[in-house]
C-alpha cells in the first residue's frame, strides 16, 4: 500500500483575466463602442466570416489610449509571474472584431507574438465565451472515456467572458469564438504584445562557451 501519494502539476498554460474597475466600465466601452461604429462604417454588405474588423493600429487612436494602457499593465502583470527579465514590451496590433448574431471565429493563434488577448466591450448571453483548445496536440492520441471532464482530461475549455473583462494568453495558444448566439452584436478587441527589440536584446544563446582563458 502507498502511505501518500502527491501530484506535481509541471508545464502549465496560464491564461489571465482582468476585470476593469466597475466604475470606469460603462464609460470606456461607450467611448469604444462609439469610434469602433464610425471605424466599421457601412455595414450593408457582409464580410466573409461574417466579422467585421478594423485595420489594427487602434492602439495609434488616441480614443483608445486607455485600453492601450491597461493592455500594457495586463503585459507586464503576466511577464512578472513568469519572471521574464526583460519587460520592455509594445503592442504590435490591436483591432475590433464585430461578431454579429450567428458569426464565430474559428480556431487560431497569433505567430510572432509573446502574449495575445481580448478586451470585452459587449458580450451579451450567448455571445459571452472564448474556447481554448489544449497545445499538446498528442493528447488525442489516445483519449479513454471519462466520468467527468476536468482540467486534467479535458482538450479545450470554454471561458465565460463578460464585459470589462481583458483576457491574456500566450499568442501560440489556439484559440476560437464560439457562435454568438445572443440577439446583439459581440463587439471585442484583439491585440498581440512583443518585446522591443527582440533579435538584439534576447535572441543571444544563453550559455557561456568553456573552451580557452
Amino acid at each position: 500500500m502507498f502511505a501518500d501519494v502527491d501530484r506535481f502539476e509541471f508545464f502549465p498554460t496560464l491564461i489571465w483575466k482582468f476585470q476593469v474597475e466597475p466604475e470606469e466600465r460603462p464609460g470606456l466601452n461607450a467611448a469604444l463602442g462609439t469610434e469602433i461604429t464610425r471605424l466599421v462604417g457601412d455595414r450593408s454588405t457582409t464580410p466573409a466570416g461574417g466579422t467585421w474588423q478594423t485595420d489594427q493600429n487602434l492602439h495609434e487612436n488616441p480614443v483608445f489610449a486607455p485600453l492601450a494602457q491597461m493592455i500594457q499593465d495586463a503585459a507586464l502583470t503576466a511577464l512578472t509571474d513568469l519572471e521574464v527579465d526583460n519587460q520592455d514590451i509594445v503592442i504590435t496590433g490591436c483591432w475590433a472584431n464585430v461578431n454579429p448574431p450567428g458569426a464565430q471565429h474559428i480556431r487560431h493563434n497569433h505567430p510572432n507574438n509573446f502574449l495575445s488577448g481580448s478586451y470585452y466591450v459587449t458580450a451579451g448571453a450567448g455571445g459571452d465565451r472564448i474556447k481554448f483548445s489544449d497545445p499538446r496536440g498528442q493528447t488525442s492520441v489516445m483519449a479513454p472515456p471519462t466520468q467527468n471532464r476536468n482540467r486534467f482530461n479535458s482538450n479545450n475549455v470554454i471561458m465565460p467572458v463578460a464585459e470589462g473583462d481583458l483576457v491574456m494568453f500566450p499568442g501560440w495558444l489556439d484559440h476560437e469564438v464560439p457562435i454568438n448566439q445572443s440577439d446583439a452584436d459581440r463587439v471585442s478587441i484583439a491585440f498581440n504584445v512583443m518585446f522591443r527589440s527582440y533579435g538584439e536584446a534576447m535572441s543571444r544563446p544563453m550559455w557561456k562557451g568553456t573552451a580557452g582563458g
